[in-house]
């Protein structure tokens, strides 16, 4: 509500100043000295001259003005969308983060059931190529466990 006070109070300054603009004129006396006055002189044996003074340096601060807001708008916009995207890439790297966690728990549980299975297993098979049966040796068996245990340390750390 305060600013739109300020923006009528502004509004209403600025019409009743063009309104009141000031005539002003310009004369020389017998000595050959310039005056200039918002009245003419009186009783002066030359007329004055009345000085048409341009408008175009107050159009031309209300251009600055309304080009600096503009610029200023457009700066801060710039900087929204900066702060937008930069937002948006921390969230995409902790989702990202969050999805990598969550992966390396399921692979920790696939590990530790595998190394669960190996452990309590009397007989340890894989298939061939060929589809066909065969069984792990003691020696084969203690290595793949060996190697589970390795993988799970490196994906199941904390």
């Amino acid at each position: 509500m305060k600013f739109n006070k300020w923006i009528l109070l502004l509004t209403a300054m600025m019409l009743l100043s063009m309104g009141h603009s000031a005539e002003i004129y310009r004369w020389v006396d017998e000595n050959g000295k310039v005056h200039y006055s918002d009245k003419p002189p009186k009783g002066a044996k030359k007329k004055a001259q009345q000085v048409i003074i341009d408008s175009t340096p107050e159009v031309a601060k209300k251009d600055t003005v309304a080009r600096s807001a503009s610029d200023r708008m457009a700066a801060a916009n710039q900087w929204l969308s900066s702060t937008r995207e930069k937002k948006e890439e921390k969230v995409a790297e902790r989702d990202q983060a969050y999805q990598k966690k969550q992966q390396r728990i399921r692979d920790c549980k696939v590990l530790k059931r595998e190394l669960k299975d190996f452990q309590n297993a009397d007989v340890v098979y894989d298939y061939d190529e060929n589809g066909e049966r065969f069984y792990l040796s003691e020696q084969e068996r203690d290595k793949l466990i060996h190697n589970i245990k390795q993988k799970m340390t490196q994906t199941c750390e904390e």
